[in-house]
């Protein structure tokens, strides 16, 4: 196969695999249960969807959504974990700021025992300050840097500027010159526009919005609904070894 017809198939992939993933969030794959209304752009939570049954292909599709890198620093947990969470927020998002600092650490145990693994995605959709404060995230993950970032984003948030922003690196242990330097780059810019629309060309419109295995969550959900989902998904039979 050509060049040609060998980038003319990826592009006709992708464009499969978020239409898949679009059907999903809308509800369309869940079994018994009708789709949640939309819901704003930051929100809450909607009622849990029950985990429907899905084809290989449609199976194959989601998981294509996973970076899987072991070096990636913006995951925790292991690559063979069965249930992997995409997490897609806004820093500027209160509800995005209430399920990190309070269910993401709930799920810890999860993350140790190698059950999940949750990757962080970028969907900044709150204005320009929120696409500065995501480019600050993605110059902390250059220094390994993110999680710790990440949680002082939220716990305690700077003004949504870049000498802020720059301050608050240097309090965590960040080379702010380095930090200065990748906040506004070419690199990280492109990095965060492109997480930002990969985000919305799959449906997702509000933060917090999760995919936990098959099954997709719009909404800051406590660690007993996170708990329920993520048990049902294990008992998938593709867990079942």
């Amino acid at each position: 196969m050509n060049q040609r017809k060998v980038i003319a198939s990826l592009v006709a992939l992708l464009t499969v695999a978020a239409l898949v993933i679009s059907m999903i969030v809308a509800g369309v794959f869940s079994s018994k249960t009708p789709a949640a209304p939309k819901a704003d752009s930051s929100s809450s939570t909607s009622e849990p969807q029950k985990p429907a049954e899905l084809s290989p292909e449609v199976k194959k599709l989601i998981e294509q959504q996973h970076r899987l890198n072991p070096d990636d620093p913006r995951a925790l947990g292991s690559l063979d974990a069965p249930v992997v969470i995409e997490m897609y927020s806004d820093y500027r998002c209160g509800h995005c700021r209430d399920w990190s600092l309070k269910t993401l650490p709930e799920l810890q145990s999860f993350i140790d025992d190698g059950t999940v693994r949750i990757e962080y995605n970028s969907l900044p959709i709150l204005g320009d300050e929120s696409v500065l404060i995501a480019q600050a995230s993605h110059a902390a993950a250059l220094q390994n840097k993110f999680w710790e970032y990440h949680h002082e984003l939220f716990a305690n948030p700077p003004e949504p500027t870049a000498e802020a922003l720059t301050e608050l690196a240097g309090k965590v242990g960040m080379d702010t010159d380095k930090f200065t330097a990748d906040l506004q780059s070419e690199e990280t810019v492109k990095a965060v526009n492109e997480e930002r629309t990969h985000g919305q060309a799959l449906g997702i419109s509000s933060t917090p919005s999760f995919i936990v295995g098959y099954s997709f969550l719009a909404g800051a959900y406590p660690i007993d609904q996170f708990n329920q989902i993520i048990n049902a998904e294990l008992k998938r039979p593709e867990n079942q070894k």
